[in-house]
């Protein structure tokens, strides 16, 4: 069966979405080796907890000679796939990396699908609907993002194929009331208006406070009330451990991301 594939650059790496009977998969090895992660280990865990939601497609990198068949998961499967991986237990080199696209791969990656379907479909195709966020996006430089997310904050959704068809219709006289009453000229203003200075020192402290705090309670969760809840039988001690252990991992990642931007070192005393 035919298939499209959508190439998007992310933080030096190139990922892919490969549009098969109009729904979108992700190829896992570019997103793997792009956290650094080992490859062969990941393939093995990917077929065994998450073969049903799997296809193989054929696909050719920029530089290589012939397609590649390569292991693909739907796009909508990502987000939990990513919370499978626990920072905590990758190597400390590549720990960072993971976190960013732990926080950042797939959110980034619905955006550009969601915004390939715009582009790709002719006027004629679009719904009353997309047309209506095509004109606003197109006179007043407003991203589509920002314009359906007032869309779905007003109906309760989170998808477009979750509007019902009288609530398609509702959402246009929406947009256009918001026209009538100038709400996007004042989003509009306030976009192209002076940006406030940025008080990078001033963030610097307040993040490395906040690092201070989140290690000390690692310790003390280390020392003395993971071994209280352990002794009590809690299940919170093996729901909590993993986290919070984690969270003190990042935060090592963290201070020194602080110590390398500020120039500022032994931020930690």
């Amino acid at each position: 069966m035919a298939h499209s594939v959508i190439s998007v650059p992310f933080h030096g790496s190139t990922l892919y979405i490969v549009k098969h009977q109009g729904k979108p998969y992700v190829p896992m090895k570019p997103i793997v080796d792009g956290m650094g992660m080992n490859w062969q280990g990941v393939r093995t865990k990917l077929k065994g907890r998450l073969g049903s939601h799997i296809k193989i497609f054929s696909i050719q990198p920029p530089g290589d000679n012939k397609p590649t068949p390569l292991i693909c998961l739907s796009l909508n499967q990502l987000a939990d796939w990513m919370q499978t991986i626990y920072p905590g237990r990758v190597k400390p080199k590549i720990r960072a990396r993971v976190v960013q696209y732990q926080y950042e791969c797939s959110e980034f990656l619905c955006e550009r699908w969601e915004l390939n379907k715009i582009q790709s479909n002719t006027t004629e195709e679009l719904t009353p609907l997309q047309k209506a966020v095509n004109r606003i996006m197109s006179k007043y430089g407003l991203p589509y993002q920002s314009v359906y997310k007032l869309i779905h904050r007003h109906f309760g959704t989170k998808n477009l194929n979750e509007l019902t068809e009288r609530q398609n219709a509702e959402a246009v006289d929406y947009l256009l009331a918001k026209v009538i009453n100038g709400a996007f000229i004042s989003k509009l203003e306030s976009k192209v208006a002076m940006t406030p200075k940025f008080d990078f020192q001033m963030y610097v402290h307040n993040a490395n406070v906040a690092c201070i705090h989140i290690d000390f309670i690692r310790k003390a969760w280390r020392e003395a009330l993971y071994p209280a809840l352990k002794s009590l039988e809690s299940p919170l001690a093996v729901k909590l451990y993993d986290r919070i252990m984690d969270t003190g991992a990042i935060i090592h990642g963290v201070r020194g991301g602080l110590e390398r931007a500020s120039g500022l070192k032994g931020l930690q005393h």
